[in-house]
């Protein structure tokens, strides 16, 4: 789940193909990731209408479809992760 809210990210960044998204994460976070987990999720956002794939130069590349939708899901998953953070904080004891 959390590799498909980085993959919303990115390309809501600009349109990239799976070759400059693969690299784009591992710049972020440092970990490489197979075109066996990337592609199947690619595929699975298009199928959901999240993006689009068209023809570059020599590649194919990705976008969005709706940026709206896209920063709406971002946005739950921001507030999601800041209430999880403080929850987690709050039940930090001191010994």
């Amino acid at each position: 789940k959390e590799l498909k809210t980085i993959v919303l990210a990115l390309l809501n960044k600009r349109p990239m193909c799976g070759r400059d998204i693969k690299l784009e994460i591992y710049k972020n976070f440092n970990i490489l990731i197979s075109s066996g987990t990337l592609y199947p999720l690619l595929h699975e956002l298009e199928k959901n209408k999240f993006i689009e794939c068209y023809n570059g130069i020599k590649t194919k590349k990705y976008s969005p479809v709706d940026k709206r939708k896209i920063n709406k899901i971002l946005n739950e998953h921001i507030q999601v992760k800041n209430f999880l953070s403080d929850f987690l904080q709050s039940s930090i004891g001191e010994e």
